[in-house]
């Protein structure tokens, strides 16, 4: 009778084997039969297989690849989340709850450890800002491509200046268009004469200035808070700090990019001046608003010295509201008491001094996804938690598992407080499909 160590090392001679005969089965496949095959693989097993398949990764690689993907089927299969931090790419799976990581070397382009004010991402391409430039960058971390667009015609250069961008991809004309809003400073009355929007467009190279919306400026900067793509249209939270003299029902407009005209949404935002560090999110087609809420009005939301409040106040929850475009009004999804947040995000034995001893307000982001679900993500600790809007439940999702600097060994690791300057650290605020985008759209980085 054969002893367990035989019968294991059978089995392990077996399944050497079979590795070998598969191996051996795809090397005798015609390249044409297996670029076909492999372009409706979800994108975790695309570029978890071209790290270890020398055949495969020069496939991906290639620009017929990228086409081939363009016209598969394979379209809005799961959304993913981005994170770019001091250590690369990395995205979230909320179909598979799980987190991967991407080893894309930008250090040709970048300079290294330097910060990302704004990013967005669309149909596989990933749109961002980097402080103290006036360019923005637009990166395929998958196929590892990326493109430094043209200076951008708005003073976003400028340290005081907080622009915000979008980007959106055209699949059936084959382009994509980044918007940049470049915000002037809060309380200060500068730029108020620059272009409130500016466009580029992939099928030009070039740069436009948008049209502005009709909102009663009167001396004040343009200042808005968030936008977020739905449908086609981008929808723009304006401050209503930096403008006193309009109403809450005032603050959310949009933009049809197609046409270059704003639209008032009239939606009654109620309290909007007593909320801190409002996101729009997309799940699913509808449009929600999440943000910190003061229960009681003991603190001016205007002071900014506040805004980095570590947890002293009781009176703070975070929320977030649905805004309802046609009858133009708000419902309230869920609220997390300071409590709450605090249990859920800061696990035990959690040690936060390593992030400067503070859990600020801004730590906190939101995102939506394309089946029903809202992810909240904290900056400080690296938890994350999805909510799910059909069953009105919570799930705590795994942490991201990073080799440790000292051991080597995969493990949870504290994601950097993004109040440190000389680190890499945002994510971006809409769910995404890491897709290939069809080669054309990086025509001009060709003829350059």
């Amino acid at each position: 009778m054969a002893s367990c160590e035989e019968v294991t090392r059978d089995q392990a001679n077996q399944r050497e084997t079979m590795e070998e005969m598969v191996t051996e089965l795809w090397e005798k496949l015609p390249i044409e039969m297996v670029e076909h095959m492999i372009s409706f693989l979800p994108v975790p097993a695309l570029y978890r297989n071209r790290t270890v398949c020398k055949r495969w990764n020069s496939i991906i690689g290639s620009p017929e690849f990228w086409v081939l993907c363009a016209r598969s089927t394979r379209k809005l299969n799961g959304s993913f989340i981005v994170l770019r931090q001091e250590d690369g790419w990395s995205f979230l799976n909320l179909e598979e709850r799980r987190w991967y990581k991407i080893d894309f070397d930008e250090r040709v382009v970048y300079r290294p450890l330097c910060r990302i004010d704004s990013m967005d991402g669309d149909g596989g391409l990933l749109c961002h800002h980097r402080a103290r430039e006036s360019s923005i960058f637009v990166t395929n971390p998958i196929g590892e491509r990326f493109r430094r667009l043209p200076p951008c015609t708005a003073p976003i250069h400028d340290l005081s200046v907080k622009p915000i961008v979008n980007i959106v991809v055209d699949d059936v004309v084959r382009s994509f268009k980044v918007l940049v809003i470049a915000n002037g400073p809060e309380g200060e009355r500068i730029y108020v004469d620059k272009p409130r929007m500016v466009i580029y467009e992939s099928t030009t190279n070039k740069w436009r200035n948008s049209s502005d919306p009709n909102v009663p400026l009167k001396g004040f900067p343009f200042l808005a808070t968030c936008s977020i793509f739905l449908n086609g249209l981008l929808y723009v939270l304006m401050s209503p700090l930096a403008l006193p003299s309009i109403s809450e029902q005032d603050c959310l407009w949009s933009y049809d990019h197609g046409a270059d005209v704003w639209k008032n949404t009239r939606v009654n935002i109620h309290n909007l001046r007593s909320y801190l560090y409002p996101q729009l999110v997309m799940s699913n087609g509808r449009l929600f608003l999440a943000a910190w809420a003061q229960k009681e009005d003991i603190h001016d939301p205007s002071d900014l010295s506040f805004k980095t409040w570590p947890w002293m106040q009781d009176n703070w929850s975070y929320e977030v509201i649905e805004l309802h475009l046609q009858s133009r009004t708000c419902s309230t999804i869920f609220e997390m008491t300071k409590a709450i947040v605090k249990q859920t995000f800061i696990p035990e034995g959690f040690d936060i001094r390593k992030v400067k001893g503070t859990f600020t307000m801004k730590h906190m982001k939101a995102f939506g996804s394309y089946n029903n679900a809202i992810v909240l993500f904290c900056m400080t600790s690296g938890m994350s938690i999805v909510y799910d809007l059909k069953t009105s439940t919570w799930e705590v999702l795994p942490p991201r598992l990073l080799p440790d600097e000292e051991t080597g060994e995969l493990g949870p690791r504290v994601v950097p407080a993004p109040m440190d300057e000389d680190v890499i650290c945002f994510a971006a605020a809409r769910p995404m499909n890491l897709l290939f985008p069809d080669y054309t759209l990086w025509a001009y980085k060709q003829k350059q």
